[in-house]
């Protein structure tokens, strides 16, 4: 459990008392922004102590957030999206799980070691107090392969060597020191911002859902869903358990690319991705008591029908984007530890590589896996009618034919699946929300 009892003398609870009506007391004034003051969107608290803990795991007795589980593939646009889930108030990241996909394991690792090392800088560096590591999140290394390696396309270095840009290679960022040492050892201690476990990625997922009440954990899946199926060919009851699945892959009704019918997540592993949606079997957001009769069913051992919302490749021909301007006249400039680490990953894709990775003309580049994250942030506020539009698919991924491996094959019917799929949506708002909660001066 992540909940700590704190046993206090009066004097201490008096104290506590006052500083959380002090912390109220802030929110009625307004403040001028500096790094003594820590910004959540309209939340604004002045930090009277840089002892006090403040932010969205700092006062007790506020809501920290939906619990999440992030599986991810570190590359860029993974990256981006762990640090703006890290500093979203509407979810606790409870633990991230680490898949070979962008990159092999290996880097991805390093990648993930280094996205907690950022939002531990950018902490310090607004002077935030640093959870205890009781409140920090776990970090899991998850599988290296697919789980039928003869069926799968595997890293395509589309963002260099090490998913990121070669940042490192290139001597553009440091990495963590000994990331390694602390991907497996870390006791949250040691500016890691995050617990290493004994678990592998898919154990820990199942270890997280088994220890949080059920039908409360949502996971967001943006790489190789690998660790997910394997995590529910283990303990299908215990997977059950999850609120809902978020996941960013596919191509529904586009393109695919990485073929002309396929989107790389799911060709990386089209056995797992298939699994993964037909868990939705069953589910009916219409049916009243769906939720209800999910839970009789993991009550009584049994596995419950999932609720499933795809994030696919379609989503591309909207407007969610980060231009060139927001990266020359605002990333680039910034001073925090998130806009160094920014800037030095998409110098690939604005200054070294445009003509590669630019799209809308050679204008922006698109982040599907923020716009994913982005998406869940809207699921747990309760605005995703009003900022997505979506459709119900019965929807399965080709793991055979090698011409179509990884595509996404869908039908009017119910029978294997039943996947809630976000077709467009307002750009405008995820371009909004990345720019003032990710690349700002404040936190």
């Amino acid at each position: 459990m992540r909940i700590t009892q704190y046993w206090l003398s009066m004097a201490a609870a008096a104290a506590l008392v006052l500083d959380t009506f002090t912390a109220i007391a802030a929110l009625q004034q307004p403040q001028r922004l500096d790094k003594n003051v820590l910004l959540h969107d309209d939340i604004n608290i002045l930090a009277s102590s840089p002892k006090q803990q403040l932010g969205r795991r700092g006062l007790p007795g506020i809501d920290r957030g939906e619990p999440i589980i992030i599986d991810t593939d570190p590359g860029v646009d993974d990256v981006l999206n762990i640090l703006l889930m890290l500093l979203s108030p509407e979810v606790d990241v409870r633990a991230i799980t680490l898949v070979r996909g962008n990159a092999d394991i290996e880097n991805a690792t390093r990648n993930g070691v280094t996205a907690f090392q950022t939002v531990y800088e950018q902490y310090k560096y607004f002077h935030q107090r640093i959870p205890p590591p009781h409140g920090l999140s776990v970090l899991a290394v998850g599988a290296g392969k697919a789980l039928e390696p003869d069926y799968a396309m595997g890293p395509d270095g589309f963002m260099g060597k090490d998913a990121i840009g070669d940042i490192f290679t290139l001597g553009m960022y440091d990495p963590p020191i000994d990331w390694r040492t602390k991907a497996y050892e870390s006791n949250g201690e040691d500016g890691t911002f995050f617990r290493s476990t004994p678990r592998n990625g898919p154990k820990e997922i199942l270890h997280q859902l088994k220890h949080t009440p059920p039908l409360t954990m949502t996971i967001l899946a943006v790489g190789p869903l690998t660790n997910l199926a394997t995590a529910y060919n283990i303990d299908p009851v215990t997977f059950s358990r999850a609120k809902r699945i978020v996941i960013m892959g596919g191509a529904v009704t586009s393109s695919g690319n990485i073929t002309p019918y396929a989107e790389f997540n799911f060709a990386d592993d089209p056995a797992a991705a298939n699994i993964i949606l037909g868990t939705s079997k069953g589910f009916d957001e219409a049916t009243k008591d769906m939720h209800e009769s999910r839970l009789k069913l993991i009550k009584k051992g049994k596995s419950a029908p999932m609720e499933v919302v795809l994030l696919p490749l379609d989503i591309s021909q909207g407007n969610f984007v980060i231009t060139k301007e927001d990266y020359f006249e605002q990333i680039k400039k910034l001073d925090t530890p998130i806009g160094k680490l920014s800037t030095a990953m998409l110098d690939l894709v604005f200054v070294r590589k445009p003509e590669k990775h630019l799209e809308k003309n050679g204008e922006a580049m698109i982040s599907l896996d923020s716009i994913a994250g982005v998406m869940l942030l809207d699921l747990v506020n309760g605005v995703f009618e009003k900022n997505w539009e979506s459709k119900y698919f019965d929807l399965r991924v080709e793991t055979r034919d090698s011409e179509y491996l990884g595509a996404s094959l869908y039908h009017d019917t119910k029978n294997y699946s039943n996947v809630r799929v976000a077709l467009n949506g307002d750009g405008d708002h995820y371009n909004e929300l990345m720019m003032t909660r990710l690349f700002s001066d404040n936190i």
